[in-house]
């Protein structure tokens, strides 16, 4: 399986999004292997529910549970990433230290 590469803008502007993104891709390797290769399966490989049911041996129902625990578990660390770089008064100036 292939993962792809994103190239982002060098600016300073971008920093905080190169942060984001290497927090969020440090969370998605601490899923359960199951959940990364389910994931890399259906966004990398774009293959449907029912061929990675049929690799794994489950239902097309169970991988569809499998792959939305995964995102709402990404979903929600997201939401306190982007939460936590806002601060409490919305501004950006906040940082992602505190999430650790």
């Amino acid at each position: 399986m292939t993962t792809p590469t994103t190239t982002l803008p060098t600016s300073p502007e971008h920093s905080d999004d190169r942060t984001f993104q290497r927090l969020l891709a440090e969370r998605m390797a601490q899923l359960p292997e199951l959940q990364k290769k389910v994931l890399a399966m259906y966004y990398y490989e774009n293959m449907r529910l029912s061929e990675i049911a049929a690799i794994f041996g489950v239902t097309e129902s169970r991988i569809c549970q499998i792959r939305g625990q995964a995102v709402a578990l990404l979903r929600d660390y997201s939401t306190k990433l982007l939460a936590g770089a806002r601060g409490t008064n919305g501004s950006s100036a906040g940082t992602y230290n505190s999430l650790f």
